[in-house]
Formats: C-alpha cells, sequence, structure tokens
C-alpha cells in the first residue's frame, strides 16, 4: 500500500551492496537470498533494513517509512479514534502518560540539561486555553520550566514529523500561552549541541 511520503530525494536502496543472507523455508532450511540495503523515507530517520529484491523496490518506488515510522503515523491516527469512542480528555491522558514513560532521546538530552541547571520543571505538562472564536486548544508541553520570579516558560523539542505536521498546533499554543514558547529544532541538537545547550541557558536566565 502506497504510503505517499515521497519526499527522499535519495534512491532509497543501494542496489551495489546486496548480500547473500539466510532465507530459510520450510523445505529449504538452508537456502540463501540476497538482501539490500534500504533507507527509511523519512529523511529524520536514520534506519536501514535488509529487504529482498523485490520488497526492496516496492519501498522504493511507494518511498515506505520503516516500521518504526509507520508506527508513529499509526499512533496519531489511533489518537483520533480514541478521542472519538472515549473523549478527547481521556485520550489526552493516554498519550501523555504514554510520552513521559517513553521521552525521545533529544528530549532526555534537554532533560540532563536542564537538571544541570538546577531548574525546576516539568515534563509533558498540560495547557488548555480557549481561543477567540470559543475554540478550546489542549496542549501536552515538552518541559514547563519554572523561574525564580515565578514565572514559566514552555520547551518544545521538535522533530521532522512534528514540523511537517504540527505546524498549526505551534501556531495556536504560541498565541494562546501566556509566556514564553521556545521552539527547539532535534536537528540544531545533533548539528550543534553545545550551542543548543548554551542558548537555553541564556534563556532561562534571561526569564528570571
Amino acid at each position: 500500500m502506497t504510503q505517499g511520503f515521497n519526499i527522499c530525494k535519495d534512491p532509497l536502496v543501494n542496489w551495489n551492496a546486496g548480500k547473500l543472507l539466510p532465507a530459510p523455508r520450510r523445505k529449504r532450511p538452508r537456502q540463501r537470498e540476497r538482501f539490500y540495503p534500504v533507507h527509511c523515507a523519512n529523511p529524520d530517520c536514520n534506519n536501514i533494513r535488509w529487504l529482498t529484491k523485490s520488497a526492496a523496490e516496492r519501498a522504493e518506488a511507494e518511498q515506505r517509512m520503516c516500521r518504526k515510522c509507520q508506527t508513529i503515523q499509526a499512533g496519531k491516527k489511533g489518537f483520533a479514534v480514541t478521542a472519538a469512542r472515549y473523549g478527547a480528555d481521556f485520550a489526552l491522558r493516554a498519550v501523555q502518560r504514554h510520552q513521559i514513560a517513553n521521552p525521545s532521546r533529544h528530549e532526555q538530552i534537554v532533560a540532563e540539561w536542564l537538571t544541570e541547571f538546577n531548574a525546576n520543571f516539568q515534563r509533558q505538562a498540560d495547557f488548555a486555553e480557549t481561543d477567540e472564536g470559543g475554540v478550546r486548544h489542549c496542549f501536552i508541553l515538552d518541559f514547563l520550566v519554572s523561574t525564580l520570579q515565578g514565572k514559566q516558560i514552555v520547551l518544545e523539542v521538535n522533530g521532522y514529523f512534528h514540523n511537517r505536521y504540527r505546524a498549526e498546533r505551534d501556531y495556536w499554543l504560541e498565541c494562546l500561552y501566556p509566556g514564553d514558547v521556545i521552539f527547539i529544532n532535534t536537528d540544531d541538537i545533533d548539528k550543534d549541541p553545545e550551542q543548543v545547550r548554551t542558548a537555553i541557558h541564556y534563556a532561562i536566565q534571561q526569564k528570571q
């Protein structure tokens, strides 16, 4: 089934790096088959899986993502179904519990920095506000950081999927949150972590 991602500029498959690997069958337990390294179609993901020629051809033709990225997309659809069945608040609490228990690698890095700064912070804090049109917006904030003056600033750690699909969410967060909202790109953490760390420390100090 076509995923319609189709944003990868480079070929997903390295056809020159095929390897003969075990591919046992019931009647041919020692059978070997040629597998090819296939990159995930999500450019923010570095995952490589080894697929047979036919599977690799389909992955490249349909710009398929790896199983992990597919699971992330499916989770977003699952949230909509859960919200429709049990209510948005129930679904939001479920997502909140999952995110608290399973922080991303970049969220862990930011949490370590905040701990080093002796900052008082809360992970995956909930915030809700109603806009001028009467629409209520509910958010789960990556980090809610308290300052010495009693102010609270928001740190949002945004990766590829968030930047691609959650721009409207971030717009409303910035409009409705009464304090400062700082968006941190995961690419920047990977490229120059010390610069991002210094910027976060400076921002927290400036708000105190």
